[in-house]
């Protein structure tokens, strides 16, 4: 049985395909905790292979990058019985990298299964996403950017549904542009 990460070794498990930023989280990930991809039956799944590969019988784990609020928790938990497990290091991978936080998900976070999801409180990491532009992109190009990256139906055709204009203004490493700022106004 998986108990914690490092049981999944020479396990079919998806680790996101080939130059992704699931793939680039899951290589710092193990590298911090001593593991290399190398170490799995490695599968380059997307969201939809990943809950077919669960439904299949031929993936017995999944590393996962996408927001708490992303539609994939809920179509995952009506497969089967899932649960999450701690990302160990979590603070030292955080600390080595800029663009990523440590994140603590409480027990029975998620609905669905037979049991609270996950069953005890895990610490995982996040990673912070920014679109970024040049300072001389015309605004009225940001502008409709934003207004199709916040559309509705492009979220939800996108899978993006954690996307929401208050994340989006987070203070960043760099400056809203002006095309954005008019968006939010």
């Amino acid at each position: 049985p998986v108990r914690d990460m490092l049981s999944l070794t020479g396990k079919a498990v998806s680790v996101g395909s080939e130059r992704s930023g699931t793939r680039e989280m899951v290589e710092e990930v193990l590298a911090r905790n001593g593991m290399v991809i190398e170490d799995f039956d490695a599968r380059g799944y997307g969201f939809k292979e990943i809950v077919s590969g669960f439904r299949n019988g031929d993936l017995e784990a999944a590393f996962v990058v996408t927001g708490l609020f992303s539609p994939f928790f809920d179509e995952l938990f009506q497969v089967g019985d899932f649960d999450l497990l701690t990302i160990p290091n979590a603070d030292a991978i955080a600390a080595h990298n800029p663009s990523v936080s440590t994140r603590g998900i409480a027990q029975g976070y998620f609905r669905g299964g037979r049991h609270p999801i996950p069953s005890r409180a895990v610490q995982t990491v996040g990673v912070y996403a920014s679109l970024i532009t040049r300072t001389n992109m015309p605004a009225y190009k940001v502008r409709y950017l934003c207004e199709v990256l916040f559309d509705h139906s492009f979220r939800l055709n996108m899978n993006l549904c954690e996307l929401n204009e208050r994340m989006a203004q987070q203070s960043g490493d760099f400056p809203l542009h002006p095309g954005a700022l008019d968006f939010y106004r």
